[in-house]
C-alpha cells in the first residue's frame, strides 16, 4: 500500500499544483452591491450542501421578505449548464439539474441561475435592477472552489463520517483540496452528526484546530412516514453517499426492512429504469413492497406520468423523505448571518 501510494504521490502533488494555478491566474468578478454567501465543501460526494442552501434560502425568505434571493449554481449534468438558464417555475431537471430544479421548486418566489459560468449567468439572466440592488443576496451553490466570484462569506461543510476522508487529495483520496484550505472558510459545519461518529469529528477537530473559523455541528432532521406495518421497502436513489440514504431511510421508516437499489450520483432516469422497479423482487422474496426514495430523485421521477399511472394501478406506494439541516447553536448560528446582513446593508448605503 506504500508503494502505491508513493507512486500516486506525484499524480496527487500535479493535481495540487493545477488547481493552485487555475484560482490564481483566473480574473475574479464582484457581484456587488450583492450580499454574496457561499456554500461548498473541501470533499468529492454529498455533504449536505443542498439541504443547507434550502436552509439558508428559507430563513432569508422569512426573516427578510424585502430581499430578493439568488441560488446560483453550476447546474451539474444539466443540458442547460453550459449555455446558462434562469429556472422557470416547475423545471425539468434534465434541462435544469436535479438540485436546482428542487430548490426552484421548494421556492417558486427567489431566481435560481444556472451555467458553467456563473457570473455570465449572473448578468444575463437576473434583471438589471436586481443585479444593483442592495437588497440583493446571492447564495453560490457549491462554491468554495469557485473563487472566481468574490464573495463576502464562505460555509464549507464537513461529513461527520469522514471528515476529511484519508487526508489526501484528489487521486489519493476525497479532498479536492488540503485541508489546510480551511483556512478560507469564515464558518465551519460537520454535518450528519450523530452518535457513531461525534468521537470521529472531535478527534478531526482536535488535528486540525485551533482555526480561526467558527464551528458548528449539525444532525439530519426529519419526519417520520407513518408507514404499514410489516411491509420491506426498496429505497431508490442517485445520490452521492448512498448509505447515508440508506441509514436515514431506516430512521424516517422505523424499519429494517430496506433493500437499496442505487443508481450513480445525479443519475437522468430513464422509462427503461423506473419500469425495471416494478419487476423488483426482494432478497427475502416478499410479493408485495413499497419504494421510497429522495426529494432530490423524487423531482426526476415524477417527470414519468406513466410509471406513476402504473404504480397507482398496481397499488404501490411510493414515499419521498425530506431532509433538513438541524443546527446545534442555532441561534448563535443565525445570529452571525443577521449581522453579516446588517454589515452588508451598512457598507452599500450612500
Amino acid at each position: 500500500m506504500e508503494i502505491f501510494l508513493y507512486l500516486l504521490s506525484p499524480f496527487s502533488f500535479l493535481y495540487q499544483f493545477f488547481f493552485f494555478l487555475s484560482q490564481k491566474f483566473k480574473k475574479k468578478y464582484s457581484l456587488k452591491p450583492a450580499l454574496v454567501v457561499s456554500v461548498g465543501n473541501l470533499s468529492v460526494g454529498g455533504t449536505g450542501k443542498t439541504p443547507m442552501v434550502l436552509y439558508l434560502v428559507d430563513y432569508f425568505v422569512k426573516k427578510y421578505p424585502q430581499k430578493k434571493i439568488i441560488v446560483l449554481s453550476r447546474g451539474y449534468k444539466a443540458q442547460l449548464s453550459r449555455q446558462g438558464a434562469l429556472l422557470p417555475l416547475n423545471p425539468d431537471p434534465k434541462l435544469y439539474g436535479d438540485e436546482p430544479s428542487l430548490i426552484k421548486s421548494k421556492f417558486p418566489g427567489i431566481f435560481v441561475v444556472i451555467g458553467v459560468n456563473r457570473y455570465q449567468s449572473f448578468r444575463k439572466f437576473i434583471p438589471s435592477e436586481v443585479q444593483n440592488s442592495k437588497e440583493t443576496i446571492v447564495i453560490l451553490d457549491d462554491g468554495f472552489q469557485h473563487i472566481q466570484i468574490q464573495r463576502d462569506f464562505d460555509i464549507v461543510l464537513l461529513d461527520s463520517n469522514a471528515p476529511l476522508g484519508n487526508g489526501f487529495t484528489i487521486p489519493l483520496g476525497i479532498l479536492r483540496e488540503p485541508a489546510t484550505h480551511l483556512t478560507r472558510a469564515d464558518i465551519i459545519i460537520f454535518t450528519k452528526m450523530n452518535d457513531s461518529n461525534r468521537k470521529k469529528v472531535e478527534a478531526v477537530k482536535s488535528k486540525l484546530f485551533p482555526l480561526n473559523q467558527t464551528i458548528f455541528d449539525s444532525k439530519i432532521s426529519f419526519q417520520k412516514i407513518p408507514v404499514e406495518p410489516n411491509r420491506p421497502y426498496v429505497l431508490v436513489t442517485g445520490v452521492g453517499n448512498p448509505k447515508d440514504v440508506l441509514y436515514t431511510a431506516k430512521q424516517v421508516l422505523n424499519s429494517e426492512r430496506i433493500q437499496l437499489r442505487n443508481f450513480p450520483d445525479h443519475h437522468d432516469f430513464s422509462e427503461k429504469d423506473l419500469d425495471s422497479l416494478l419487476g423488483d423482487k426482494l432478497d427475502n422474496n416478499y410479493e408485495t413492497f413499497s419504494l421510497v426514495t429522495t426529494e432530490k430523485d423524487w423531482i426526476k421521477i415524477a417527470k414519468f406520468p406513466k410509471f406513476l399511472q402504473s404504480l397507482k394501478e398496481k397499488g404501490l406506494s411510493f414515499y419521498v423523505i425530506q431532509i433538513g439541516v438541524q443546527l446545534e447553536e442555532e441561534s448563535k448560528f443565525l445570529s452571525i448571518i443577521d449581522r453579516l446582513v446588517s454589515t452588508s446593508e451598512a457598507k452599500t448605503d450612500p
